[in-house]
């Protein structure tokens, strides 16, 4: 899994990605990674739909949903990305759920007195 991480941040590098997105990338990417390797998957090919959804309901528990939905349409585009490598017949991201979007309320209008 290190070696298809730093293979899609070298893309990002080559594509002049900002170095902080790129950052951010590899750090959510390895959290993914060391997720994986406690439940003994070690291979883009071993992971499945179910990891997916379990790692993003461990996620959900940790941070806003807006943080949960960023990672989880950087897996749609990492394992999307392996796919088009041919490390993977298929992306197990292509079913996961994106979280909705949570938008801050409108500022109340002054009190009319």
């Amino acid at each position: 899994m290190k070696a298809a991480i730093e293979q899609y941040t070298t893309r990002l590098r080559v594509l002049a990605r900002s170095p902080l997105t790129i950052e951010y990338f590899g750090r959510v990417l390895c959290q993914h990674t060391d997720w994986l390797a406690q439940r003994k998957v070690f291979h883009p090919q071993h992971v499945r739909l179910s990891h997916l959804e379990r790692f993003q309901r461990d996620l959900v528990r940790q941070y806003h949903p807006n943080s949960v939905r960023a990672r989880v349409q950087l897996f749609r585009r990492f394992y999307s990305y392996l796919k088009k490598q041919g490390v993977l017949v298929e992306s197990p991201a292509e079913g996961l759920s994106v979280p909705k979007r949570i938008l801050p309320l409108p500022p109340s209008p002054p009190d009319a007195e």
